[in-house]
């Protein structure tokens, strides 16, 4: 059971994951503040209602398992709370299937993957993986962080309109560019009559930074909560390689425990683009390619795949050790179930996987050389026993 100074389990008090504190704040998240302080501190019967499931769903993990989970949550680092909670997540999805899952079995490989997951005459491995930033990656965002932060306490009656950040490579001189963004502001005279096209610019370099914004005035806007500064962000462009991320994460975890012997399942946490799957199809399966007779121009043209899919293809397997991969994309604490979950089945695993199909889980699967896919044998809501909407409330209530 829970109480609200913490969870019993086995006669012993278990610390909450989070703090038994009174709540206030409903501002939207700082862009330095970490997932953990937000949901610790954000107030609201939605924000509870996320907590409890939490709190909840962390209670069904055994004793040897739940203070590293619980550290992990409140680490500070992001990274660490998205990939805590897609183990949390797996283990109460399958939980509430009638598995039995052992936390880091031991296996002939002397390597401890998350789960051992079984019922009745079936078993499987679970390892969960979430790909982690570089730390170039990770550096670079803290320093666009680190600007936006300032750029937020820049004015209350001003909105700002970020139209081009340039990034330098050392730590941004923030403070520098809130007092010149000030300064500039108070020679302007928010009840001008101002329109967007013609709105006043600023142009701001130091070091290796530089900054273009424009403002437009705050008018008519009362709220008793905080408000941010930044109404419009910079366009970023770039390229998303989301089959390179995927096929690198899975290298990690493919080979690491040997030869098992029952189905290993890799579950993949992920946060992409798009949401037709087509990314994930590459990376399993290979890209998508027309293939052409230069013999017979007549000939009609093949849509086959390439072999450079983690999985291989009839005829050229690959990773055959590998009997699954689980792909749970867009899995956040408030939004768990719109999460877009697959099961994607290797054709010419050693050990093929058996999985319960009422589970709320697409399964993509290989029938005759082309990718089938099976809808879900239950919803979210249904299997995870919840009200819908869910959680109920609202996150940012108007005031």
């Amino acid at each position: 059971m829970l109480d609200p100074l913490g969870q019993v389990s086995n006669g012993h008090v278990r610390n909450p994951i989070f703090d038994a504190i009174g709540r206030d704040s409903l501002h939207p998240n700082e862009h330095e503040e970490s997932s953990f302080d937000f949901y610790n501190r954000i107030a609201g019967e939605y924000w509870d209602a996320t907590r409890a499931r939490l709190e909840e769903w962390a209670a069904h993990l055994p004793d040897s398992a739940y203070a590293d989970v619980r550290g992990r949550l409140r680490s500070g680092d992001d990274y660490e709370f998205n990939s805590t909670y897609l183990e949390i997540y797996l283990h109460e999805l399958l939980r509430r299937a009638g598995y039995a899952i052992e936390v880091h079995p031991t296996t002939n490989s002397g390597r401890r993957p998350d789960f051992l997951v079984s019922r009745e005459e079936e078993s499987f491995y679970l390892e969960a993986v979430s790909p982690r930033p570089s730390k170039a990656e990770q550096s670079k965002s803290a320093r666009l962080r680190r600007v936006y932060a300032v750029l937020e306490s820049t004015s209350d009656d001003w909105w700002l309109w970020l139209d081009e950040i340039e990034e330098g490579h050392r730590t941004p001189p923030a403070t520098k560019l809130r007092s010149a963004i000030r300064a500039w502001l108070r020679d302007l005279d928010p009840n001008d009559s101002w329109e967007t096209r013609r709105r006043p610019r600023f142009h701001w370099a130091l070091d290796d930074w530089s900054v273009n914004l424009s403002a437009m005035p705050r008018k008519g806007i009362r709220t008793d909560r905080p408000v941010r500064s930044i109404g419009v962000y910079p366009m970023q462009s770039g390229f998303v390689d989301d089959e390179g991320r995927i096929k690198k994460a899975l290298a990690s975890k493919d080979r690491a425990y040997g030869q098992l012997d029952r189905p290993l399942v890799l579950a993949l946490g992920l946060f992409t683009f798009d949401r037709d799957q087509w990314s994930f199809a590459n990376a399993l399966w290979g890209h998508e390619a027309i293939q052409v007779s230069v013999s017979d121009p007549s000939a009609p043209a093949i849509p086959i795949r390439q072999p450079d899919g983690y999985f291989g293809w009839p005829g050229n397997w690959k990773n055959v050790g590998v009997s699954a991969v689980l792909i749970v994309d867009q899995l956040t604490p408030t939004h768990f179930p719109s999460a877009d979950v697959s099961v994607w089945h290797h054709a010419g695993a050693r050990l093929p996987l058996a999985l319960d199909t009422s589970l709320p889980i697409s399964t993509v699967l290989v029938a005759n050389e082309e990718l089938t896919v099976v809808r879900p044998g239950s919803t979210p809501h249904e299997h995870f026993d919840l009200p819908d909407p869910w959680p109920p409330g609202e996150g940012f209530p108007c005031v």
